[in-house]
């Protein structure tokens, strides 16, 4: 099971009640950065900034009152950028590397 790091104090206690050891029952993704803790914060930068940059409406309502827009921005952030990953031609090993830790604990886990 993984889920992304912001989410790991309200669900650590929740693993620990099934059993799940963290790094062979379940791993958090994203980097211990703010605004990073998540999977799109192992993106490139400049990945991000192209996205960010074409859709401020988006980037802005994230600071939204509402949780309901929060929600739905965050959400449609979070395909845009996949979309913009998949389609990257451009992506090279050192965008990869935040991966990697990943990639290798996963093989661990559920060795193929």
């Amino acid at each position: 099971m993984t889920f992304d790091l912001d989410a790991k104090a309200e669900l650590e206690r929740s693993m620990a009640q099934v059993g799940l050891v963290e790094g062979t029952g379940y791993l958090t993704v994203g980097a211990n950065k703010p605004g990073k803790q998540c999977i799109e914060g192992l993106l490139p930068d400049r990945l991000l900034a192209r996205v960010y940059g074409a859709n401020p409406d988006l980037v802005i309502a994230l600071t939204s009152a509402d949780g309901k827009e929060r929600k739905s921005a965050k959400s449609s952030l979070k395909q845009k950028l996949l979309t913009e990953f998949k389609s990257d031609k451009a992506v090279t090993k050192e965008d990869l590397k935040p991966f990697v830790p990943i990639f290798k604990a996963l093989g661990r886990i559920a060795p193929v």
